[in-house]
């Protein structure tokens, strides 16, 4: 059988879905202007200019908890389409409004929008396609897109804001993109019947909820993005308070580190095969690893190193996470699962400036005292995972000798 057969007939619908996921990385190009937007607004103070990131990533979890009602009520295209219509208008809009009030409100609307989108073009990914293999594949191309919008927003992004740093906004036309690929290659009946109100409900009536091991992963999923956004959330500090650049040089850093992130969920696939049970203790890892380089970079080729290492190994635990939760989840759940780990992922994200901030405080309170702080806690939760998987290992293969035994006693 030839590579991509499992694509024939689904080429059009799987493109229009994967486009969908060059949204999902634009909300970060405000990180490149956080040291102009500190100028523009001193009177809310560094960490508030930061919340006009993470707000996004607060209404993204709105979005992703909300998803599921309004695929019960209307057609996927309907909302795929509307979504996209709100992510293009209220990301233009804060090129005509200077109000910090104003601009954040604006990007709520951008997360709320481009939060719906994600749980359910996920879930549509998994119902397209039916083996591990071929989803594994299929998610890590959706991060591969995502990227792909990452490090052409960022590169065209640290051009235009030369002249005027609000420039910026104007890249969140690219959602003209899948609004016209949804709008021509996405049947209206598409998934309508997916979310049924009784499809959430098991033979006995009752009402599905998430196992065990599905709050574990979305666990996992909330405290590693808790940490993992420092890296990018304080590259903009990071360059202006060193004399290793200034914002380009900062949104050329994040180009490399989403090279990273493109180049992992390239060979997703492939990764998960190898890795198998581990592969989210390995990201974890491999991104602690980028994290200590940052905070201990005499230069900016060093910076460039680790940020190409901390984004390749951010791209295994968050598809890894993506994967653990889906697989682990009945069909029935699957969409709740889905968006409730992005949504606590984002929670995670939203709140990390506060939390990263206030235990910085308590080692050095510095720019990298950040980073180190975080390159603990992910190298611990990475080493956790690892002896929690090793253990679980161990005692399976001991109950399999055990019941081998019993066998052979009995005989």
């Amino acid at each position: 059988m030839k590579k991509g057969f499992f694509l024939k007939g689904k080429i059009p619908i799987t493109v229009a879905i994967l486009s969908l996921g060059l949204v999902n990385m634009t909300h970060g190009i405000i990180l490149i202007v956080l040291s102009d937007l500190n100028k523009t607004y001193p009177e809310v103070g560094d960490t508030w200019v930061q919340f006009l990131y993470t707000v996004t990533l607060l209404g993204m979890v709105v979005g992703m908890i909300s998803a599921e009602f309004f695929a019960r009520k209307f057609r996927l295209k309907a909302i795929f389409l509307t979504c996209m219509a709100v992510f293009v208008f209220s990301g233009l809009i804060p090129l005509f409004l200077e109000s910090y009030m104003a601009l954040l409100i604006c990007r709520v609307f951008l997360g709320v929008s481009s939060g719906m989108v994600y749980p359910l073009s996920m879930t549509l990914i998994y119902d397209l396609f039916v083996s591990t293999k071929e989803r594994d594949t299929i998610v890590g191309w959706n991060g591969c897109v995502a990227s792909i919008g990452r490090i052409v927003t960022y590169s065209i992004a640290g051009l235009i804001i030369t002249s005027n740093y609000r420039n910026v906004f104007f890249i969140h036309i690219i959602g003209l993109v899948p609004f016209l690929l949804v709008l021509f290659f996405i049947p209206g009946d598409t998934g309508s019947r997916h979310y049924s109100s009784e499809s959430d409900r098991s033979e006995t009536g009752k009402k599905q909820i998430l196992g065990k091991t599905v709050i574990a992963w979305i666990a996992v999923s909330f405290l590693y993005m808790l940490f993992e956004l420092c890296f990018s959330s304080n590259m903009s500090v990071l360059m202006n308070s060193t004399s290793f650049g200034d914002s380009q040089l900062a949104a050329f850093t994040l180009s490399v580190m989403t090279a990273g992130y493109f180049s992992c969920n390239l060979f997703y696939g492939k990764i998960a095969s190898v890795t198998r049970k581990s592969t989210v203790a390995i990201g974890a890892v491999i991104s602690a690893v980028g994290m200590v380089g940052v905070a201990f970079a005499p230069n900016p080729i060093l910076v460039f190193i680790s940020a190409f290492v901390n984004g390749f190994g951010e791209g295994v635990a968050v598809q890894g996470c993506v994967s653990k939760v889906l697989s682990s989840a009945d069909v029935s759940t699957r969409s709740r699962a889905i968006s409730v780990n992005s949504a606590m992922g984002n929670l995670g994200m939203g709140i990390s400036p506060f939390v990263v901030r206030g235990l910085s405080v308590i080692f050095t309170g510095t720019v990298r005292g950040r980073y180190v702080v975080c390159a603990i806690v992910l190298l611990l939760l990475g080493m956790v995972l690892l002896i929690s998987q090793f253990s679980a290992h161990e005692m399976n293969g001991r109950n399999i000798q055990e019941g081998k035994d019993a066998a052979s006693c009995n005989r």
